[in-house]
């Protein structure tokens, strides 16, 4: 407990009395008390509605009925109408908002909880604030459907939540982010921990700027290049399979330039003589025509039948000069030799990290 709540005097406030509020659809407005006794919905009486989750667990077949009831998990949701605003308070005895739609608002705000937290299976159809919140025991936020939830500033041991429920709900600020992927990891769910931080560092590069200047060494740096060249290349460190993508988009770019690009040309030539002679003659010099250059790449045979580059000797020699192989049946011309150094250099960055990438989502701690 921080130093400003051992200062702060508290007023006890028993959880009957919040609960009887609610079951009257009456408003909760709480600041700086002491709230004795469970804080649980499922003693009192309110309006209930089916329980999407409920139906979706059972036709999945992996549960029966049985087990959802052993798990928590009700047919029912009770509905609750009431604005719930708790700022500062600290809850002696578990709180089990589980089953249950949030029609309104609901603020836990610097809530210190000291037993077990469960909101299993619940809806929260308006924003739900945690901010500065402390859990001492086990949180449970499994099944639950958020609409829009902060957790800035919240201090936890152990939360079980799946990131899927909050990846497009959870207004960003980076320490919670970071302390979740701590927390998934701590759970063994590796999966969740990955997407949740991949998410964090995709809001963490739209907030970068593209160039930063400094007072000390190195005094111009480009933070947004850096962290772009990391998604695409492996996903944050998170997706090895991306370097396959981005290596195939090498090979295939390199491929077209030592193949030779094409170069537009306003002279007619006889592959068009056809079409040049059913217009007039003098539109005939306006007609575009594509002149391929000479290749980037020859053989080291001699015969002249065999320096003829297709797409797929130029895209071979791309392949090798990528992986770094060399097998020497091709070389660069001179004016193409300083990009073959830059594809080679690519292909050894992207390769080394699709294994960094591959070896850290597949060893795990």
């Amino acid at each position: 407990m921080s130093t400003i709540s051992l200062a702060t005097e508290y007023r006890d406030v028993r959880a009957s009395e919040i609960l009887k509020q609610i079951e009257n659809g009456e408003d909760v407005n709480l600041t700086d008390c002491r709230i004795i006794g469970e804080l649980n919905l499922s003693e009192i009486e309110v309006e209930t509605v089916p329980n999407p989750k409920y139906s979706e667990l059972l036709e999945s077949g992996f549960f029966d009925g049985e087990d959802l009831k052993r798990y928590g998990v009700n047919k029912d949701l009770k509905v609750v109408e009431s604005n719930i605003k708790i700022r500062n308070s600290i809850f002696e005895n578990d709180l089990d908002f589980s089953n249950a739609l949030f029609n309104k608002s609901l603020f836990f705000v610097e809530g210190n909880f000291t037993s077990t937290v469960n909101f299993l299976c619940t809806t929260f159809g308006d924003f739900a604030s945690f901010i500065g919140a402390t859990f001492g025991d086990s949180s449970y936020f499994l099944n639950t459907t958020f609409k829009s939830i902060s957790l800035y500033g919240i201090d936890f041991e152990e939360m079980w939540v799946r990131w899927d429920s909050l990846e497009n709900s959870l207004v960003f600020d980076g320490l919670t982010y970071v302390k979740l992927v701590r927390n998934f990891r701590n759970l063994e769910q590796f999966e969740e921990a990955d997407a949740a931080y991949y998410q964090y560092r995709k809001l963490r590069q739209a907030e970068k700027s593209w160039i930063l200047f400094q007072k000390e060494w190195p005094w111009i740096s480009f933070p947004k290049c850096g962290d772009i060249f990391m998604w695409l290349t492996c996903g944050y460190g998170v997706k090895p399979f991306r370097a396959f993508g981005f290596g195939g988009l090498i090979v295939l770019s390199f491929s077209f330039f030592y193949r030779g690009w094409p170069a537009i040309s306003l002279r007619s030539e006889e592959k068009i003589d056809r079409i040049c002679r059913l217009l007039p003659e003098r539109l005939q010099r306006f007609i575009p025509t594509i002149d391929w250059p000479n290749p980037g790449i020859s053989r080291l045979e001699p015969n002249k039948h065999t320096q003829k580059v297709s797409f797929w000797d130029a895209f071979y020699f791309s392949m090798v000069t990528f992986a770094t192989i060399g097998y020497g049946d091709w070389y660069p011309k001179d004016k193409f030799r300083k990009w073959v150094m830059i594809e080679g250099f690519l292909g050894w960055l992207t390769l080394g990290l699709f294994l960094v990438t591959l070896t850290n989502v597949t060893i795990r701690p």
